[in-house]
């Protein structure tokens, strides 16, 4: 809010106040109320107006920033958002890709993107649950992981790029270790991401926000595909559907548990594995034994066939 001697008074052009939101002057006077697309906010109270869309049993639903907004910011209210238009628009066709037969379309129209063009709109409850109704056990658990990810309170940043494409503004001026050693820089390309984490990775960054980074045509060569039927390994390509639904809903929704690494591998293995079954034959599945740089979490069908418990709310 204003403070008395110590305001602004360079004009009416400068529109924007706290969190980057536009002002609206006309509801409590000079510099009282922002808007953004979907919430209005209070400065004076530090509360939202409306109620939060992503509703959270264990804070006020008009509350802001978490209750602490020297740490966080909410430009939007999103969590889902590509790292530029265009990792967007490649993210939006990669969940709707996995989710392409006739029954799955009300689920696909859920998935859209903001007016910025980079945020991933929220998701409600009741549309989610009218929309994946008639799916099996399988579409809905994946399906649920992507709920989870677009709704979540802390931001899913997501870019996808190929071989040929430079990563710099994916990852900023920051310098990122794969599992092979090799240090990623702003002018590493896609092709350098593929050969040193097998087609895409996920990194905790900023402290609460999680980045997956994807090559959309990825050459490697995963080792750990089996048959079903014969036990026998069938290594083949890993596809970005997959890669996402590892990296960002296997690894991505389970790392704030750093203290059980080995349960965030398995989840990430067991995420290809319904990935394949949703999106594919299911004639294959994964079964962890050279899961990149974690020196293999092997184990029998069973257990890398199994749904997560975070997904089955």
């Amino acid at each position: 809010m204003l403070t008395v001697g110590r305001s602004w008074s360079g004009g009416s052009e400068y529109r924007f106040g706290f969190n980057s939101q536009e002002q609206d002057d006309e509801v409590y006077g000079n510099g009282n109320f922002n808007t953004a697309e979907f919430w209005g906010y209070d400065t004076r109270l530090g509360r939202r107006w409306n109620l939060d869309p992503k509703s959270n049993p264990s804070i006020s639903n008009y509350a802001t920033f978490l209750n602490n907004p020297i740490f966080y910011s909410d430009l939007l209210g999103d969590t889902v958002i590509g790292l530029s238009a265009r990792s967007a628009t490649r993210t939006k066709d990669i969940i709707q890709g996995t989710f392409s037969k006739d029954y799955h379309k009300d689920f696909r129209k859920l998935i859209s993107i903001g007016a910025n063009g980079m945020a991933f709109k929220p998701i409600s409850k009741g549309d989610f649950d009218k929309a994946t109704a008639n799916l099996n056990e399988d579409e809905k658990a994946l399906a649920q992981g992507y709920y989870d990810a677009i709704n979540a309170r802390e931001k899913f940043r997501v870019g996808v790029v190929t071989s040929n494409e430079t990563i710099g503004n994916y990852i900023g001026n920051m310098g990122l270790e794969m599992a092979d050693g090799t240090i990623l820089t702003p002018n590493s390309t896609g092709a350098d991401v593929d050969a040193g984490a097998g087609g895409g990775f996920n990194v905790k960054i900023n402290g609460n926000e999680n980045l997956t980074l994807i090559v959309m045509d990825s050459k490697t060569v995963i080792n750990e595909y089996r048959i079903k039927t014969t036990r026998k390994y069938s290594p083949g390509l890993v596809s970005s559907g997959e890669t996402l639904a590892h990296e960002m809903l296997g690894h991505g929704l389970t790392r704030h548990d750093e203290n059980n690494r080995y349960t965030q591998w398995v989840n990430a293995i067991r995420l290809s594995n319904l990935y394949l079954r949703v999106a594919s034959d299911g004639t294959k599945y994964r079964d962890g034994s050279s899961h990149s740089g974690h020196g293999g979490v092997p184990g029998n069908s069973d257990q890398m066939n199994k749904i997560p418990e975070y997904l089955n709310d």
